[in-house]
């Protein structure tokens, strides 16, 4: 068997996409919406929370645990 495909079947990659999807749904469904501020003066609406970098990062840490 080829090493590249019985490394792909020992991290099951399918598992690893559904992980890292679900993270960035959550994001962008429960937790942006919940950080979302509309400033009282003027119509500027800002974003509390992770940066894209740090969340990406997150995400990468998390698929490397997953992955172990």
């Amino acid at each position: 068997m080829n090493p590249v495909i019985a490394i792909l079947k020992a991290t099951r990659w399918k598992n690893l996409v559904l992980i890292a999807l679900t993270m960035y749904l959550v994001r962008i469904s429960v937790i942006q919406s919940f950080f979302k501020i509309l400033v009282a003066d003027s119509e500027i609406e800002f974003m509390r929370g992770m940066k894209n970098l740090d969340f990406g990062l997150l995400v990468f840490s998390s698929l490397l645990i997953a992955a172990a």
